[in-house]
């Protein structure tokens, strides 16, 4: 367990499952390695499951992961800064700024407004967005037993998108690390 747990906090992939509680249903959240995870057994739309199990183990469609390998297409490694927004195209397409932050593309602003709004019917209240506590405000989404079937959905939605366009990719020469 201890060898599974060091694996998972080194892995900079896995950054949402650091230090994650399982949000268990009539006690207090716990730190369980190994466990049937919530939103496994919550998120019935398998589509939705696995778009947030995607997200979690960042096996998503965005540019920040995508861009992280060489590939027979693209012989270097692109730089984390260098891996922008297919839409955007000024910020880094991280899982933080397809969901909370990129306006660039209409369908995903509707689809956000609908998202914040159906937490709102909820009665939560989402802290005002910022790049700096995106990565705060989805681990709670996520790990929460009444928020979870929501951000899956949401997730799926915008990965959607997302998938229907082609990355941009930066001009290699300048992208060369040694």
């Amino acid at each position: 367990m201890k060898y599974l747990e060091g694996e998972i906090l080194n892995s900079t992939r896995l950054y949402l499952l650091h230090g994650r509680k399982e949000p268990l249903e009539d006690e207090d959240p716990k730190r369980i390695t190994i466990f049937l995870r919530h939103y496994l057994t919550l998120v019935v739309n398998t589509t939705h499951r696995k778009a947030l199990t995607r997200l979690l183990l960042s096996q998503h469609p965005l540019a920040v992961e995508r861009m992280r390998y060489k590939s027979r297409y693209h012989l270097v490694h692109i730089p984390c800064e260098r891996r922008l927004c297919r839409f955007a195209c000024n910020h880094v397409e991280s899982v933080e700024h397809a969901l909370f932050h990129c306006t660039a593309k209409l369908h995903i602003v509707e689809k956000r407004g609908q998202f914040v709004a159906n937490l709102a019917l909820k009665e939560l209240r989402l802290r005002t967005i910022t790049p700096g506590n995106g990565t705060l405000l989805l681990r709670a989404l996520i790990f929460r037993r009444d928020t979870v079937c929501q951000i899956a959905k949401f997730a799926h939605q915008v990965f959607e998108i997302f998938d229907r366009t082609p990355m941009v990719w930066p001009d290699t020469a300048d992208s060369l690390v040694p």
